[in-house]
Formats: C-alpha cells, sequence, structure tokens
C-alpha cells in the first residue's frame, strides 16, 4: 500500500479511539477484519482464532464461516475451511471458560 499513513491517520482519529472504548462492536469488527486478512494471506488457524475471538466480543463473526463454508468446495478449500471452523470454535470455547471461571477464582482467591 503507498498510502499507509492516510489508513494511520484515520485509525488514530479521536473519534475512533472513544468508539472503541465505548461500544464493542468495534473489536468485534477489527477481529474479523484481521480474520479475513488472515485467510487472505493463507492462514486459515489464525483466521479461526480471529473469528473466535471476534465472538466474544459480538456472534457476528461467526458469520463469516458461512461464505468460507460455501466457497470451499468448489474451490477445494474444505480441509482449510474445517481448520478455521475447528480454531473458531477451540478460541471461543477457551474465552467462555476463561469468562466463567474467572468469578470463580476470584473468589476463592479472595
Amino acid at each position: 500500500p503507498r498510502r499507509v499513513w492516510d489508513a494511520a491517520l484515520v485509525a488514530a482519529s479521536p473519534i475512533v479511539i472513544f468508539q472503541i472504548f465505548t461500544n464493542f462492536d468495534a473489536l468485534a469488527t477489527a477481529f474479523a477484519t484481521g480474520a479475513l486478512l488472515a485467510w487472505a494471506r493463507r492462514k486459515p488457524v489464525l483466521a479461526g482464532t480471529l473469528i473466535g475471538l471476534g465472538v466474544a466480543a459480538k456472534l457476528y463473526p461467526l458469520l463469516l464461516l458461512i461464505p468460507l463454508a460455501v466457497l470451499a468446495v468448489p474451490t477445494g478449500k474444505v480441509r482449510e475451511v474445517g481448520k478455521t471452523a475447528i480454531a473458531a470454535v477451540l478460541m471461543g470455547l477457551a474465552v467462555l471458560v476463561v469468562r466463567e471461571a474467572l468469578p470463580h477464582i476470584r473468589r476463592v482467591r479472595g
């Protein structure tokens, strides 16, 4: 990309920074965008991991698996989509376990 600094200026905008800390949509969107970038760079496990983290913030990043699954058969990427889906489920479960375990750990330590 030629104009990387333009993207950096937009990302560093005070409005964007304020929005990140007041709404979890930005976090889920960042994870979903990272997942698409990882998929484009042929890193299916990283894509699935980022989808799983995005699902921890909002549910809609999970919807990225639908077009990947639909396009998997004609493009011959069924195994890669499977890796992505498994990584997404495992990361989603890991976040869920940590989220549920933290209050109990705090209570025991408390």
